[in-house]
């Protein structure tokens, strides 16, 4: 029993409940693909439920992280960057970034458990540091203004990411010249108009 045992169970958990949801899979299961015993999962998650929670937040915390990591290492602070930046994370972590996305998306029976015990995470993984960007880019402005912009480009990174994951949606696209080049000069583009909006209601 040790820490790797433990991340591997983790990271099982989050394919696992990405693919088939919370009530679709048992601690029986996880186990078993993990190659380890139910007691293993058992000492150290003390049910189901704390494990979905755990994999949630261990999600949560990785994509914040990874974020932060691009953020601090940007050679300036422009939010098209970090864009862009944090598209191709994306991009290289497609499907753990589905199974992420699923298990937050499928979580509305942990909403209420998360707010209280991880309240600083609401909103998307890592807005945080779009937030500071625009901030370092445009001065102080409105934080409604801010956090409207933080989910236009997020969902906009989540959205083209998620179809570049599906290789039958590329093949279609590509058929018609879209690639993951056009996206990101898509992001670019829609960046750009972001924060004009802002920087004209600042």
């Amino acid at each position: 029993m040790n820490a790797t045992t433990k991340e591997k169970i983790l990271q099982m958990a989050l394919k696992l409940f990405g693919e088939k949801s919370f009530k679709g899979v048992s601690v029986r299961e996880i186990a078993r693909e993990c190659e380890v015993n139910i007691a293993a999962v058992n000492y150290h998650f003390k049910s189901k439920e704390d494990l979905y929670l755990e994999v949630l937040k261990s999600s949560i915390i990785q994509l914040s992280s990874d974020i932060q990591q691009i953020y601090e290492s940007l050679p300036e602070k422009k939010v098209s960057l970090l864009s862009l930046n944090v598209f191709q994370l994306f991009i290289n972590n497609s499907e753990k970034l589905k199974a992420s996305f699923k298990l937050i998306l499928s979580s509305e029976d942990f909403h209420e458990r998360m707010s209280k015990e991880f309240p600083r995470f609401i909103g998307p993984p890592g807005g945080d540091f779009f937030n500071y960007c625009i901030k370092d880019e445009l001065g102080e402005i409105g934080e409604d203004d801010i956090n409207w912009g933080v989910r236009v480009i997020f969902s906009h990174l989540i959205h083209k990411a998620l179809i570049l994951s599906n290789g039958h949606i590329c093949q279609s696209l590509s058929s018609v010249g879209l690639n993951e080049e056009v996206f990101k000069e898509d992001i670019i583009r829609l960046v750009e108009l972001v924060m004009h909006d802002l920087q004209v209601k600042s």
